[in-house]
Protein backbone atom coordinates (compact mmCIF):
# COMPACT_ATOMS: atom_id res chain seq x y z
CA UNK A 1 0.00 0.00 0.00
CA UNK A 2 3.02 2.74 0.86
CA UNK A 3 4.33 1.96 -2.92
CA UNK A 4 1.05 2.35 -4.35
CA UNK A 5 0.34 5.75 -2.31
CA UNK A 6 3.70 7.36 -2.95
CA UNK A 7 3.24 6.33 -7.04
CA UNK A 8 -0.24 7.93 -6.51
CA UNK A 9 1.23 11.02 -4.85
CA UNK A 10 4.04 11.13 -7.82
CA UNK A 11 1.49 11.10 -10.66
CA UNK A 12 -0.32 14.17 -8.73
CA UNK A 13 2.58 15.76 -8.66
CA UNK A 14 3.70 15.22 -12.68
CA UNK A 15 0.19 16.27 -12.95
CA UNK A 16 0.40 19.53 -11.59
CA UNK A 17 4.21 20.88 -12.47
CA UNK A 18 3.01 19.64 -15.97
CA UNK A 19 0.22 21.10 -16.40
CA UNK A 20 -0.69 23.90 -18.52
CA UNK A 21 -2.67 25.99 -15.73
CA UNK A 22 1.04 25.95 -13.68
CA UNK A 23 2.80 27.72 -16.88
CA UNK A 24 -0.49 30.45 -17.28
CA UNK A 25 -0.45 31.27 -13.85
CA UNK A 26 3.26 31.97 -13.78
CA UNK A 27 2.82 33.84 -16.91
CA UNK A 28 -0.06 35.91 -15.73
CA UNK A 29 0.55 36.61 -12.36
CA UNK A 30 4.44 37.04 -13.04
CA UNK A 31 4.31 39.79 -15.41
CA UNK A 32 1.59 42.11 -14.10
CA UNK A 33 3.49 41.94 -10.64
CA UNK A 34 6.16 43.09 -12.23
CA UNK A 35 5.05 45.78 -14.33
CA UNK A 36 2.97 46.68 -11.76
CA UNK A 37 5.10 47.11 -9.52
CA UNK A 38 7.56 49.31 -11.91
CA UNK A 39 4.93 51.36 -12.87
CA UNK A 40 4.05 52.20 -9.66
CA UNK A 41 7.05 52.62 -7.84
CA UNK A 42 8.80 54.18 -10.75
CA UNK A 43 12.17 52.07 -8.84
CA UNK A 44 13.51 51.42 -12.62
CA UNK A 45 17.21 51.11 -11.03
CA UNK A 46 19.49 48.76 -12.72
CA UNK A 47 22.69 47.95 -11.00
CA UNK A 48 25.07 46.02 -13.75
CA UNK A 49 27.47 45.53 -11.17
CA UNK A 50 25.24 43.92 -8.57
CA UNK A 51 23.42 42.01 -11.18
CA UNK A 52 26.80 40.47 -11.74
CA UNK A 53 26.41 39.08 -7.72
CA UNK A 54 23.70 36.82 -9.83
CA UNK A 55 25.55 34.44 -11.55
CA UNK A 56 28.30 34.82 -8.70
CA UNK A 57 26.37 33.70 -5.83
CA UNK A 58 25.00 30.51 -7.90
CA UNK A 59 28.48 29.07 -9.00
CA UNK A 60 29.76 29.93 -5.26
CA UNK A 61 26.57 27.15 -4.17
CA UNK A 62 27.17 25.02 -6.85
CA UNK A 63 30.99 24.83 -5.94
CA UNK A 64 29.86 24.44 -2.12
CA UNK A 65 27.33 21.69 -3.26
CA UNK A 66 30.43 19.69 -5.54
CA UNK A 67 32.90 20.55 -2.84
CA UNK A 68 31.22 18.91 -0.03
CA UNK A 69 29.70 15.95 -2.29
CA UNK A 70 26.29 16.59 -1.10
CA UNK A 71 25.50 14.84 -4.81
CA UNK A 72 27.63 11.55 -3.54
CA UNK A 73 26.45 11.84 0.06
CA UNK A 74 22.43 12.21 -0.26
CA UNK A 75 21.78 9.87 -3.52
CA UNK A 76 18.32 9.81 -2.76
CA UNK A 77 17.82 13.76 -3.11
CA UNK A 78 19.61 13.78 -6.14
CA UNK A 79 16.80 12.04 -8.04
CA UNK A 80 13.84 13.69 -9.85
CA UNK A 81 10.28 14.32 -8.87
CA UNK A 82 8.53 13.61 -12.21
CA UNK A 83 11.19 11.01 -13.27
CA UNK A 84 11.58 7.54 -12.66
CA UNK A 85 15.25 6.74 -10.76
CA UNK A 86 16.04 3.98 -13.37
CA UNK A 87 16.06 4.80 -16.96
CA UNK A 88 14.69 1.30 -18.82
CA UNK A 89 15.53 2.49 -21.79
CA UNK A 90 19.32 2.78 -21.30
CA UNK A 91 21.65 0.24 -22.10
CA UNK A 92 23.35 -1.86 -19.18
CA UNK A 93 26.16 -0.26 -19.03
CA UNK A 94 26.52 3.53 -20.38
CA UNK A 95 29.72 5.83 -19.68
CA UNK A 96 30.60 9.02 -18.34
CA UNK A 97 30.00 10.59 -21.84
CA UNK A 98 27.07 9.16 -22.98
CA UNK A 99 25.26 10.06 -19.73
CA UNK A 100 26.74 13.33 -19.92
CA UNK A 101 25.24 14.15 -23.02
CA UNK A 102 22.06 12.70 -22.46
CA UNK A 103 22.27 15.31 -19.32
CA UNK A 104 23.07 18.25 -21.89
CA UNK A 105 20.73 17.41 -24.21
CA UNK A 106 17.70 17.43 -21.45
CA UNK A 107 19.06 21.13 -19.70
CA UNK A 108 19.62 22.19 -23.41
CA UNK A 109 16.11 21.46 -24.28
CA UNK A 110 14.94 23.86 -21.02
CA UNK A 111 16.00 26.69 -23.50
CA UNK A 112 13.34 27.75 -25.35
CA UNK A 113 11.49 31.16 -25.85
CA UNK A 114 9.11 30.27 -23.79
CA UNK A 115 11.64 29.70 -20.68
CA UNK A 116 13.23 32.95 -21.84
CA UNK A 117 10.34 34.98 -21.86
CA UNK A 118 9.30 32.99 -18.21
CA UNK A 119 12.60 34.59 -16.53
CA UNK A 120 11.14 37.93 -16.10
CA UNK A 121 8.09 36.77 -15.19
CA UNK A 122 9.43 34.10 -12.49
CA UNK A 123 11.37 37.30 -10.48
CA UNK A 124 8.21 39.35 -10.96
CA UNK A 125 6.08 36.45 -8.88
CA UNK A 126 8.55 36.03 -6.05
CA UNK A 127 10.52 39.71 -5.38
CA UNK A 128 7.38 42.17 -6.01
CA UNK A 129 5.64 40.02 -2.81
CA UNK A 130 9.10 40.02 -0.65
CA UNK A 131 9.59 43.89 -1.47
CA UNK A 132 5.83 44.92 -0.38
CA UNK A 133 6.49 42.63 3.03
CA UNK A 134 10.26 44.02 3.39
CA UNK A 135 13.35 42.57 2.95
CA UNK A 136 15.00 40.66 5.14
CA UNK A 137 15.88 37.34 6.48
CA UNK A 138 12.89 34.94 6.08
CA UNK A 139 11.32 36.81 3.36
CA UNK A 140 14.37 36.51 1.46
CA UNK A 141 14.51 32.74 3.01
CA UNK A 142 10.86 32.44 1.83
CA UNK A 143 11.23 33.65 -1.72
CA UNK A 144 14.22 31.17 -2.45
CA UNK A 145 11.97 28.36 -1.21
CA UNK A 146 9.35 29.05 -3.59
CA UNK A 147 11.89 29.96 -6.29
CA UNK A 148 13.23 26.25 -6.02
CA UNK A 149 10.02 25.11 -5.50
CA UNK A 150 8.83 26.08 -9.23
CA UNK A 151 11.80 24.21 -10.14
CA UNK A 152 10.76 20.84 -8.69
CA UNK A 153 9.57 19.78 -12.58
CA UNK A 154 13.24 19.59 -14.42
CA UNK A 155 15.31 19.31 -11.62
CA UNK A 156 16.38 17.12 -8.73
CA UNK A 157 15.91 17.55 -5.49
CA UNK A 158 19.34 18.71 -4.54
CA UNK A 159 19.74 20.89 -7.59
CA UNK A 160 16.19 22.90 -6.44
CA UNK A 161 18.04 23.06 -3.06
CA UNK A 162 20.90 25.12 -4.38
CA UNK A 163 18.21 27.41 -6.62
CA UNK A 164 17.06 27.89 -3.09
CA UNK A 165 19.71 28.93 -1.46
CA UNK A 166 20.93 31.16 -4.59
CA UNK A 167 17.75 33.21 -4.57
CA UNK A 168 17.43 33.82 -1.11
CA UNK A 169 20.73 34.98 -1.25
CA UNK A 170 19.57 37.08 -4.30
CA UNK A 171 16.68 38.28 -2.53
CA UNK A 172 18.73 39.40 0.34
CA UNK A 173 21.90 41.10 -1.03
CA UNK A 174 20.43 41.59 -4.58
CA UNK A 175 17.14 42.93 -4.84
CA UNK A 176 17.80 46.02 -2.36
CA UNK A 177 19.40 47.64 -5.57
CA UNK A 178 16.34 47.61 -7.70
CA UNK A 179 13.84 44.35 -9.20
CA UNK A 180 15.34 45.03 -12.47
CA UNK A 181 18.99 43.77 -11.31
CA UNK A 182 17.80 40.95 -10.47
CA UNK A 183 15.76 39.98 -13.50
CA UNK A 184 18.97 41.06 -15.38
CA UNK A 185 21.12 39.28 -12.86
CA UNK A 186 18.89 35.85 -14.02
CA UNK A 187 18.91 36.55 -17.55
CA UNK A 188 23.00 37.18 -17.60
CA UNK A 189 22.83 33.55 -15.17
CA UNK A 190 20.80 32.24 -17.51
CA UNK A 191 22.88 33.03 -20.93
CA UNK A 192 26.15 31.83 -19.37
CA UNK A 193 24.04 28.32 -18.53
CA UNK A 194 22.81 28.19 -22.11
CA UNK A 195 26.88 28.63 -23.73
CA UNK A 196 28.22 26.57 -21.29
CA UNK A 197 25.72 24.19 -22.28
CA UNK A 198 25.96 24.25 -25.92
CA UNK A 199 30.07 24.31 -25.63
CA UNK A 200 30.26 21.48 -23.23
CA UNK A 201 27.49 19.15 -25.92
CA UNK A 202 29.49 19.92 -28.69
CA UNK A 203 33.07 19.07 -27.38
CA UNK A 204 30.96 15.47 -25.66
CA UNK A 205 29.41 15.01 -29.12
CA UNK A 206 33.15 15.55 -30.87
CA UNK A 207 34.64 12.78 -28.24
CA UNK A 208 32.11 10.70 -28.68
CA UNK A 209 32.08 10.53 -32.35
CA UNK A 210 35.54 10.10 -32.23
CA UNK A 211 35.61 7.21 -30.12
CA UNK A 212 32.65 5.43 -31.98
CA UNK A 213 30.95 2.96 -29.12
CA UNK A 214 28.18 0.36 -29.08
CA UNK A 215 25.87 3.57 -27.60
CA UNK A 216 25.23 5.73 -30.82
CA UNK A 217 22.00 4.38 -31.51
CA UNK A 218 21.08 4.96 -27.97
CA UNK A 219 22.07 8.09 -27.59
CA UNK A 220 20.56 9.18 -31.16
CA UNK A 221 17.37 8.32 -29.41
CA UNK A 222 17.29 9.15 -26.40
CA UNK A 223 14.36 11.41 -25.70
CA UNK A 224 16.16 15.50 -24.83
CA UNK A 225 12.91 16.32 -22.21
CA UNK A 226 13.63 13.48 -20.46
CA UNK A 227 16.67 13.45 -17.56
CA UNK A 228 19.33 10.60 -17.53
CA UNK A 229 18.96 8.67 -14.09
CA UNK A 230 20.72 11.10 -11.53
CA UNK A 231 21.48 7.83 -9.62
CA UNK A 232 21.91 5.11 -12.13
CA UNK A 233 24.13 7.53 -14.49
CA UNK A 234 26.42 8.02 -11.83
CA UNK A 235 27.17 11.98 -11.69
CA UNK A 236 30.28 12.87 -12.38
CA UNK A 237 32.01 9.60 -12.82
Amino acid sequence: MPLMSDVRAQRRMHRLFKATWVRITLGTLGWPLLVGYLLLTEDWRVSPVWALAFPAISFAVAWLFVGLKLFERFPKLNSYLLYSDTDQTRPSSVSSDDWALKQANYLNSGFRAKAVLSTPAEDGLICVPVLLVGIGPLSAALGGLAFGFLHLGRFTYLECMGKSITYAAVCYFVLPHGVLTVVLGHVIMNGIAFVGIRIARRKISEKLRSNSTPHTDARASSVPDQPPSARAGGRGR
